[in-house]
């Protein structure tokens, strides 16, 4: 599978270009804590529903921002492989 990694400055301008290549998708977020809400905040403006997979930044605003926004996301307090594994097992 062949991807493209877009910086921040890219973003705003190349997501039309995303949503006519490819339509509908969902956003997969595993990035640097203190990129958490910033890239969330880009996510509710261009409705693109998301995974939350890191842990960090203002969580309070984060689950705020999603829940007035209406949008849908998955917003986990920590995704690491063996946590997940954990909460499966204990489930």
């Amino acid at each position: 599978m062949e991807f493209t990694l877009l910086k921040p400055d890219m973003r705003d301008s190349e997501i039309g270009n995303i949503r006519e290549s490819y339509g509908e998708f969902v956003t997969v977020d595993y990035t640097h804590p203190t990129a958490v809400n910033t890239n969330a905040e880009f996510y509710i403006r261009e409705s693109l529903p998301f995974v939350m997979g890191t842990t960090g930044g203002d969580r309070e605003k984060l689950m705020q921002d999603v829940k007035d926004a209406g949008l849908c996301a998955v917003i986990a307090p920590n995704m690491a492989k063996q946590n997940v594994a954990l909460q499966h097992s204990l489930k």
